[in-house]
């Protein structure tokens, strides 16, 4: 038998039998990586209420969880406005890390922390330096959430910095542990 039919061979039975094999790898060239999951398809590039995916982590779980530098506001679209058009509008089973999307001990965690960092903050009216930033409840609270996410095979779908802010502690951390 010839080793190029071979091989051919063996990758088409991969693509055919294992399902997640063209969705983690570049199968077709295209530069971009499909994740299939609860009946959606995302790609990098997909464009989720005008904010373009940035990179993509594959789960197992049938969950999605959304990552990115700017949750929004009243003013400005972010993490959040995805959030709610993956949630309420198509109907996933997905989480950010926020008090509206957490729930049972996750949501407990994140309460205490938000108490902290509020006083910490002056009620949100001082800016805290990174290295303030990183001894907070609500960083540590973040992080362990983080890695959940990867532990529970969450397919994760960062947003990326889509308002050019900058630098942000807690955004960096979450992507070194997701996409290590």
């Amino acid at each position: 038998m010839n080793f190029k039919k071979y091989i051919l061979g063996l990758l088409v039975t991969l693509f055919f039998s294992v399902p997640s094999f063209a969705e983690k790898i570049d199968f077709f060239g295209k530069g971009e990586v499909v994740v299939k999951g609860a009946g959606k398809v995302f790609k990098v590039g997909d464009n989720i209420v005008g904010i373009a995916v940035k990179q993509i982590i594959t789960g197992t779980n049938g969950k999605f969880a959304i990552i990115g530098r700017s949750m929004g506001n009243a003013e400005v679209t972010g993490v959040r406005n995805v959030y709610s058009e993956l949630k309420s509008v198509q109907k996933l089973d997905v989480e950010i890390f926020d008090a509206a999307s957490l729930t049972g001990i996750w949501k407990t965690k994140f309460d205490d922390a938000l108490i902290e960092f509020s006083q910490q903050t002056n009620n949100w009216t001082k800016k805290l330096t990174n290295q303030e930033l990183l001894q907070l409840k609500m960083y540590k609270v973040n992080k362990g959430w983080a890695q959940k996410l990867v532990d529970e095979g969450y397919t994760i779908l960062d947003m990326g910095d889509f308002n050019n802010l900058g630098f942000s502690a807690f955004y960096s951390m979450e992507k070194a542990t997701i996409f290590k």
